[in-house]
């Protein structure tokens, strides 16, 4: 597994992969509710994407894929280390149901948050 270095003076998208518990892909539009968040030592110091009752917030969709995009100062407010996620997501029932199937994931990704060092050059 390749580790990327994701820096805190810049902002990050993320790529979503989203499949459902028989591993169909999905897009985020295609749920009720969708909510991912990003968090690096503790679970309770996240930032957060969200797609819910056709409202996006830090989401953008592309024509393939949807993204979780983050600016820098949202990165300031997590500490470095490794980036985990965990998003919840509520779908229809494929069988065509008024079902609605909920579903937490948690996960790493192959990315560690870093703060960027600055060297000043001595005389």
């Amino acid at each position: 597994m390749a580790v990327y270095k994701v820096y805190k003076d810049s902002d990050l998208k993320v790529q979503l992969s989203l499949k459902d518990s028989e591993s169909r892909p999905y897009r985020v539009m295609d749920t009720v509710k969708f909510v991912i968040r990003f968090f690096t030592t503790n679970e309770n110091e996240f930032i957060e994407a969200s797609y819910i009752h056709g409202q996006s917030v830090n989401l953008e969709t592309g024509e393939h894929y949807d993204h979780a995009v983050f600016s820098r100062e949202n990165l300031k407010k997590l500490k470095d280390g490794a980036i985990y996620y965990s998003y919840e997501v509520t779908l229809i029932d494929a069988g065509g149901k008024d079902y609605l199937f909920k579903e937490t994931v948690k996960g790493q990704t192959e990315m560690i948050l870093k703060t960027r060092i600055k060297y000043v050059k001595q005389h």
